[in-house]
């Protein structure tokens, strides 16, 4: 049988090299997320990915990475936000309503996100918030791929590119918190801003980053589409919830954003 003991007496060559990690450490790592995507949702930006691709011919082995690292940052937000908000709220011991749709879980003390229960009941605040930020990263990694495959300028600055939405979108949820804990009315003008920011961030990850890998000339400037395609998304989806007679049982049943204005 092997030992579980280290060997302390070459303790020092162990720690010299690189830290082993097993499969069996990643799956359990990644647990959280795995149940998470075991059951998905619309999958809204895969079918813009595959629309706008018709007009920006990114081949296959690219696109499928741009996917990919979509696909993990949505779902990483998912897990991440509910789970922050679910830990801010046990630290402050207060009844606060959280918003944003990032947040639904928490703002509306939800069992259920797709018909199953929400990820941080399962497997707790701790091991959900660390398993999304191990998941951004792993996202990051797979960018670094396109770099790999293709050293040329086009590639260079993917990583910066993520980076920036990555920033848009907590700026946008950022205000949508502040105003919601400090019962501050935006204008319709400082709402439109806020969900261009939030929502509109990873639809404008996905066409950045197909935008800058296309082979297509002359270049489009796709990005003002894809901001009133994000904008609409959210109007629609909250607006969807109005009108919805099983909004209750819906992983968005209060439309947060809408009410705000």
């Amino acid at each position: 049988m092997e030992s579980t003991q280290p060997d302390y007496d070459n303790i020092l060559p162990i720690l010299s090299g690189p830290s082993p990690w097993r499969p069996e450490s990643e799956t359990v790592l990644l647990e959280p997320f795995t149940y998470l995507t075991s059951n998905p949702g619309k999958d809204m930006r895969s079918h813009l990915i595959e629309a706008f691709n018709v007009w920006l011919q990114v081949q296959e082995r690219d696109l499928a990475i741009v996917g990919k690292v979509v696909s993990m940052l949505h779902n990483a937000s998912l897990m991440y936000g509910s789970s922050l908000c679910s830990f801010v709220f046990v630290l402050v011991g207060v009844d606060v309503k959280f918003g944003g749709a990032r947040m639904d879980d928490v703002e509306d003390d939800s069992q259920l996100r797709r018909g199953a229960p929400v990820v941080h009941k399962i497997y707790g605040t701790p091991q959900t918030i660390n398993t999304a930020n191990y998941v951004y990263f792993l996202a990051y990694r797979e960018l670094f791929k396109l770099r790999d495959w293709d050293a040329s300028d086009r590639t260079k600055d993917l990583d910066k590119v993520v980076t920036e939405e990555l920033l848009n979108l907590h700026r946008g949820q950022g205000l949508d918190l502040f105003w919601r804990d400090n019962l501050e009315c935006p204008t319709e003008a400082e709402y439109i801003e806020m969900v261009n920011n939030k929502t509109g961030g990873l639809f404008r990850i996905a066409i950045k980053l197909m935008m800058a890998l296309s082979p297509v000339e002359p270049k489009v400037d796709y990005v003002p589409l894809v901001n009133l395609i994000g904008v609409y998304f959210q109007i629609r989806d909250d607006y969807m919830n109005l009108q919805s007679s099983q909004a209750s049982q819906l992983a968005h049943p209060t439309p947060r954003d809408l009410t705000r204005i």
